[in-house]
């Protein structure tokens, strides 16, 4: 397949990148270049999307058979789909096709898919105020309730904030040249003023996960079996055992600022767990390293919770801008991240790219 506009000589490749078999080819007039990458010239690959002026993002979703892709403007979202070809699934070959148009009120600050294990549903819309689940085929939006949320993220929110003033002052009191020999906390008021709930992404887990069982709630739990209690010790309530992933709905990371959620798209609970955050995530991704990792990129850190526990395992580059550039998968069944990548800028205006891999992957 022939592109418009794609000059091809015989000069000798330039800027070999690695081994990676990525080269810039110079045209015969000097004027315009291309890339190469194992004797497939990309541009051949590169597809113009109909009546998207002032697109705002886009995002991409993939199966062993379609590639499908989100175009976000200021007042819809437009949907893309092409077929993969069957000699190579790798190579588009053909050009996309146009799903659908989706009308929104106003710019999402998230957005992604969501199936039924099988086939694509849902483009998940995510706005301040509220998280939305819009029918591919219908249009049909339904929005994510949160009451069930709500007496979590309030409580957690006055935690947090307890901790914070304490925190503050204990440093001022360590600061102090008259420290006493007990510091006096501050006290929680029973009328503390709490921000609003905001949502910032809701995304699809793309595994069922392992949860601690003692946090499991009613809708995702059975009791445990009369052997398990009568055997087990009196002094220790026997945990609960966690449905199965074929009988439990698809789950999702919702996260509100600073703290997140595993609900289904009725806002259930999955687990009481809260995932608690240094900074709001601007983007969030899974990975598999020791265990079951949360990577959340905020604007100035990049964050790792363990997803079984909550607990924070590591919290780097902080203090410095970041900017999430992409993930790495094996293939496109797992949807699962292989590895992901980010860059930083130093106060020195040097910019530094890093990824993240499991240590069998190096």
């Amino acid at each position: 397949m022939e592109a418009e506009g794609i000059d091809r000589c015989n000069e000798q490749p330039q800027n070999l990148r690695g081994n990676s078999g990525l080269v810039l080819v110079g045209t015969l007039l000097g004027q315009k270049h291309h890339y190469i990458c194992d004797r497939i010239v990309l541009q051949d690959f590169c597809y113009k999307f109909q009546d998207t002026k002032d697109s705002i993002k886009m995002s991409v979703y993939e199966t062993a058979s379609f590639v499908f892709v989100s175009v976000m403007q200021k007042d819809k979202l437009s949907l893309w789909q092409l077929k993969r070809g069957t000699s190579n699934p790798r190579l588009l070959s053909q050009p996309f096709t146009r799903f659908n148009d989706y009308w929104i009120p106003q710019e999402p600050r998230w957005v992604s898919f969501a199936d039924d294990r099988s086939t694509l549903r849902f483009i998940l819309a995510v706005f301040p105020a509220e998280a939305t689940a819009i029918g591919i085929k219908n249009s049909k939006v339904h929005a994510v309730p949160v009451d069930k949320l709500t007496a979590l993220y309030q409580s957690t929110s006055r935690r947090l904030q307890y901790e914070s003033n304490a925190a503050a002052a204990a440093a001022a009191a360590a600061s102090s040249h008259t420290i006493s020999q007990s510091v006096s906390f501050p006290e929680l008021p029973i009328d503390t003023t709490l921000a609003a709930m905001e949502w910032t992404s809701l995304i699809q887990l793309p595994f069922y996960p392992t949860i601690q069982p003692s946090t499991l709630t009613e809708d995702y739990s059975i009791p445990p079996t009369y052997n398990t209690v009568v055997t087990s010790s009196p002094h220790m309530a026997a945990d609960p055992v966690a449905l199965t992933s074929t009988a439990s709905p698809q789950l999702f990371f919702a996260t509100l600022g600073r703290q997140s959620y595993i609900i289904d798209l009725s806002g259930r609970l999955f687990t009481t767990q809260v995932y608690v955050w240094t900074h709001e995530p601007q983007h969030i991704e899974f990975i598999e390293l020791d265990d079951w990792c949360v990577v959340g990129f905020s604007r100035n850190c990049v964050e790792l919770l363990r997803l079984k526990t909550a607990e924070q395992v590591h919290r780097i580059m902080n203090g410095v801008a970041i900017s999430y550039l992409g993930r790495w998968e094996s293939d496109t069944k797992s949807k699962v991240a292989r590895a992901v990548c980010w860059s930083c800028t130093t106060p020195q205006d040097v910019t530094q790219i890093y990824m993240l891999q499991p240590r069998s992957q190096v």
